[in-house]
């Protein structure tokens, strides 16, 4: 017993003597990035996160009001609850990716406490998150942060505790384990913060939609008031004495009837004019009501006297029908809105519509059950078909399909009442809506932030969303599981079997996720602007660098194998214009591409017989003008869908690849001088032709440098900001500008810092994507030697 508690103690010395060397060995070089990890921290990492903060509030000049997710949503709509789920699906995938790390560890060394390591890790977990959220929200009282040193002290605490009973390596186990439990609280925190946010939108919309959407609102006619009315005649009884008192003396004049004709309502109140003696005054109602009635004329008895100065008396009412009140308003009686033209079964139901708290748990049963039933299928292909437990674990998979199928008919009808609610909003105007919600509530709609019916039918909407596309993923990903069980069957009729299922999940989870484009086009104009800019920057990417690639590659191959005199002359014209300042720059380029028929780009298509273009005053697309002025054709002719980025952004592109393109053509030449030449020498004793070379020894060898600079060439056009910002002085209307002017626009123009950050990151997420996606597609086709 002794000699064991004197190997574990040898061993736990020497574990520690090995971990402190490496210490010392590493503390120079921790010393030297020191400095740089504290300016990083300073003036990188720290601002991301302070950034964080500004985008959830709202106030102008200086963001001060907390309004948590409403500018993300105002921006791409109820996307943002889609990106935060699957931000805290990552982040509970890497805390499982910690957590193996460190059971593979504890393996080595089985007799280590790993477990024990969750409690402190967990404390310190908090304190960390805790401390960061007091940094970023600047709240610096004595108090909290107190609570926060306390907990570190405590985490570290359980550390030196654990450290005396560990035989591996501590540090592995901590980092890990912090690692996880930091990645985890965050998982939880988001998830919880995404649920109120989403529940506090839905929330206003569910109550309006259950004040709104009764019988008794639905059959109530009350009199409301019309804009726009008229006066189209008047009958009166012969010539009416006219009676004017100027100083001392009082003139008499007739008033013909014709003097009325076709008068505003709001002209004879603001003449002060009233009806006297029984006249007949017809009053016509626009044709712009949009209240249930059709427009049609109401005629009513009144009285006319007119005297004193410039016409002045008093409004008098016209009758019972019509009213013409002193606020210059004629009322009449109208149907709020038609029951079937918002759909019977939600006014039937007097708008009820389900709290979100439902949907979301029948979405977490369902996933739970499917996952449980994955769970037992591969723990019953383990068993024995003979095993006592066999026919019972195969009764419960199938009771929990029969479950999974009730819950999800179940699901599905819940979200058909947010859809039927959704439609009701959507089918009513906004003179219909502000009326029902008048009569119903007794004040008139806000008006900042406004309160629209369009905008309550998108809240409304996102849980719907959010669970389809949810659903979606999640078919996907079980079809990829369904699919690779698959291969593992023996018979054709199991591997058919399997595939069809696979198909069908696959199909269904694609018909879900096509939810997707609706969460931005449902989210009102701004995000319509947001997209329609990140359009602009997507189309303005995908042009620009694949351009930029062929043209820099072109040069570069016949600078070094076709040029061999003044090489690094030509190396130094095609890289001027990106060392050139570039707001100069895009102003010449400005000026040669001008409506001017005597600017340098119009007098190059005239010596080619084409017509003056106006290039960034052009909004038609590239292909539309092509068809007309090459083919003399007409561009209606082209579908909207294929007609190309407008002329105005072409010629953005075209300034964006002369700038590029010789920058691209330098570093593809530093690549073809690394690349060896007996490989051309040993292809030609083959027998390989110069393409057949190009191919298949230029391209692959280059690949590390094309994928280096169509990185750049991505992250640059997505952040693009100065060239354009020029030259969309001479452009028309908003054909140019991409999503980093539409940020410019909001926070120096519109004066909003909150929603601009919100940009910031949103475009911040797509470069990220994409630099993610394009890491993921370039793993096996890039070669480094």
């Amino acid at each position: 017993m002794e000699n064991t508690s004197g190997n574990k103690s040898y061993q736990r010395d020497l574990a520690i003597g090995h971990f402190r060397r490496r210490l010392r060995e590493s503390a120079l070089a921790y010393l030297l990035v020191a400095p740089a990890f504290i300016i990083t921290l300073i003036f990188a990492i720290y601002p991301v996160i302070s950034a964080t903060w500004e985008s959830l509030k709202y106030g102008r000049p200086i963001t001060n009001s907390y309004v948590g997710l409403d500018n993300y949503v105002k921006g791409i709509g109820s996307l943002i609850y889609i990106v935060l789920m699957l931000l805290a699906v990552v982040f509970c995938y890497l805390a499982s990716k910690a957590w193996k790390r460190a059971r593979d560890h504890q393996r080595e060394h089985p007799n280590d406490h790993l477990w024990f390591y969750l409690a402190p890790s967990f404390v310190l977990a908090l304190a960390i998150i805790w401390l960061v959220f007091l940094g970023i929200t600047e709240y610096f009282k004595f108090g909290p942060w107190l609570v926060g040193i306390m907990l570190v002290a405590v985490g570290i605490g359980g550390y030196v505790f654990l450290r005396q009973r560990t035989e591996g390596r501590v540090g592995n186990y901590i980092g890990n384990t912090v690692l996880m439990m930091v990645l985890t609280v965050l998982a939880v925190l988001i998830v919880r913060y995404a649920y109120d946010q989403i529940e506090k939108d839905v929330e206003e919309s569910r109550e309006i939609a259950q004040l709104l959407f009764t019988t008794d609102v639905s059959n109530a006619v009350p009199d409301l008031p019309i804009e726009g009315a008229r006066v189209v005649n008047v009958s009166l009884d012969g010539d009416i004495p006219l009676k004017a008192t100027i100083g001392d003396t009082t003139y008499e004049a007739f008033l013909a009837p014709q003097a009325y004709q076709n008068v505003s309502v709001d002209s004879f109140t603001g003449s002060n004019i009233t009806f006297e003696n029984n006249q007949k005054v017809q009053i016509l109602l626009p044709l712009t009501v949009g209240l249930g009635f059709q427009p049609a004329p109401y005629t009513t008895e009144a009285n006319v006297q007119l005297e004193t100065n410039n016409l002045l008396g008093t409004a008098e009412t016209l009758g019972a029908t019509i009213l013409l009140s002193e606020n210059t308003e004629v009322l009449a009686p109208f149907d709020l809105y038609q029951a079937q033209d918002v759909g019977l079964a939600l006014v039937t139901r007097g708008g009820y519509t389900p709290p979100i708290s439902r949907p979301m748990i029948l979405a977490l049963v369902i996933a739970f059950a499917i996952g449980l039933i994955f769970l037992i299928g591969s723990y019953r292909e383990k068993m024995l078909v003979d095993a006592p437990l066999y026919g019972w674990l195969g009764l419960a998979r199938t009771g929990l399909g029969v479950l999974v199928l009730g819950l999800f008919i179940y699901l599905l009808m819940t979200i058909q009442l947010y859809r039927e609610t959704a439609h009701g909003f959507d089918n009513l105007s906004d003179q219909q809506f502000s009326a029902a919600y008048e009569y119903a509530i007794g004040s008139p709609p806000r008006a900042t932030p406004p309160l629209r019916p369009e905008d309550l039918a998108a809240e409304i909407l996102f849980v719907p969303q959010l669970i389809l596309i949810g659903t979606g993923m999640f078919l996907i990903g079980i079809a990829y599981l369904v699919w690779k069980d698959a291969q593992k069957r023996e018979t054709t009729f199991g591997l058919s079997g399997m595939f069809l299922l696979a198909l069908l999940l696959m199909v269904g989870g694609w018909l879900c996720i096509s939810e997707l484009p609706g969460t931005m086009i449902r989210a009102g104009a701004p995000a319509l602007e947001v997209r329609e800019a990140l359009t602009r920057t997507v189309v303005f990417s995908m042009v620009s660098v694949p351009a930029q690639l062929v043209f820099g590659l072109l040069l570069a191959y016949v600078m070094f194998y076709e040029i061999n005199l003044g090489k690094g002359m030509f190396r130094l014209v095609y890289f001027m214009p990106y060392i050139a300042p570039r707001i100069a720059t895009a102003t010449v380029f400005t000026v040669i591409f001008s409506l001017d028929p005597g600017g340098l780009a119009n007098k190059f298509l005239g010596v080619v017989g084409i017509e003056t273009q106006k290039w960034l005053m052009e909004p038609n697309g590239l292909i539309r003008v092509i068809f007309r002025e090459v083919f003399d054709g007409n561009p209606n002719q082209i579908p909207s869908a294929f007609e190309g980025p407008s002329m105005a952004l072409t010629t953005v592109i075209l300034f964006n690849i002369w700038v590029y393109s010789g920058y691209y053509a330098v570093i593809f030449l530093a690549g073809l001088g690394s690349i060896p030449g007996e490989l051309y020498e040993a292809a030609r004793v083959d027998g390989a032709g110069r393409w057949s070379a190009f191919r298949n020894i230029t391209l692959p060898l280059l690949s590390p440098v094309t994928f280096f600079l169509s990185m750049l060439g991505i992250i640059g056009t997505f952040s693009s900001f100065d060239s354009i910002y020029v030259m969309r002085s001479g452009a028309i209307g908003q054909e140019v500008d991409t999503l980093t002017i539409r940020i410019f626009d909001v926070f120096y123009k519109q004066n909003d810092p909150g929603y601009a950050t919100a940009l910031a990151f949103i475009l911040f997420m797509v470069i990220l994507i994409l630099t993610l996606i394009q890491n993921q597609l370039s793993k096996d086709r890039v070669f480094y030697g």
